[in-house]
């Protein structure tokens, strides 16, 4: 490590611990129990993406198969939320096809619900792929959309008509303005319209935002639809907005990532959306 990662890593570690439980498993139990406790759902992931080593897939893999059996020992109510690259290094062959369903049986067996985070642009169409050939044998999964993407408003509808479990976001790639909205206001507006969607043509689905103006706006369509409408959270932001819909009898979650590619995530956290330091700041 060279010493201008050292001294990154020094800047960054009192900012991160906000956002990042620390390095190790062991280290995620104690704050998924507090949260528990208030009545608030957990997203446990394990930090990193795109693995460019078979040996780096399979320490994933295992430790991914530690997750589930942490939340079963230890009886969290908790998911798990996985970036499919960080298991394979070719996300079209078989071995990395058997490993996820070798993973998911193992999730199916233990009654855990497993998310796909939503990667980079290069990466959509394999995971949707993936995570519908997945859903004719294991219906606990959800896969993570993009409404930054425009491709989204149709990926949204085929998936709801499998059946699919959705968690929305806006999105944390930067993406080229062939493919994806880059504004604030369009992205946001894109949510919007796909937040309809949701509500017209889905009975349980997610919410991965900490924008009060979708909260607002989904809170008072349920009172309409009614469904089943799960409020996802980054850990360390927006305490005070999680712990208020809890309280008020909302379904609320917790995104837990762990790791010792927090400095990696951090960095991405600040770049793609500086608004996060502005909310994280306010949590603080």
């Amino acid at each position: 490590m060279s010493i201008y990662v050292r001294l990154l890593k020094r800047l960054m570690r009192p900012l991160a611990r906000n956002w990042i439980v620390g390095e190790k498993l062991s280290d995620v139990v104690a704050p998924v129990r507090a949260l528990n406790k208030k009545g608030t759902n957990v997203l446990i992931n394990y930090i990193g993406e795109d693995v460019k080593s078979s040996a780096d897939a399979k320490r994933n893999f295992l430790e991914y198969s530690k997750i589930l059996k942490s939340i079963s020992a230890n009886r969290l109510n908790a998911d798990m939320s996985v970036k499919l690259t960080q298991l394979c290094t070719d996300l079209k062959s078989k071995k990395c096809r058997a490993d996820i369903e070798n993973l998911l049986d193992d999730a199916k067996r233990r009654n855990i619900f497993v998310w796909f985070d939503m990667e980079s642009s290069a990466f959509t169409q394999k995971i949707i792929d993936i995570y519908l050939n997945s859903l004719k044998k294991n219906k606990k999964i959800g896969i993570c959309l993009q409404a930054s993407l425009k491709r989204t408003s149709s990926d949204l509808v085929k998936i709801t008509a499998k059946n699919g479990t959705v968690r929305l976001v806006k999105g944390a790639y930067h993406e080229i303005p062939e493919i994806a909205y880059t504004s604030h206001d369009d992205i946001l507006k894109n949510y919007l319209a796909l937040l309809r969607v949701l509500f017209r043509q889905s009975r349980k689905f997610a919410l991965g935002t900490h924008d009060d103006r979708i909260i607002k706006e989904a809170l008072r369509m349920n009172r309409t639809y009614k469904r089943d409408v799960e409020f996802q959270m980054l850990n360390g932001i927006r305490k005070d907005l999680v712990a208020r819909l809890a309280a008020d009898g909302q379904k609320t979650a917790v995104y837990m990532p762990y790791g010792t590619e927090w400095l990696h995530y951090g960095f991405r956290r600040i770049r793609e959306r500086k608004r996060n330091v502005l909310l994280l700041l306010r949590s603080l």
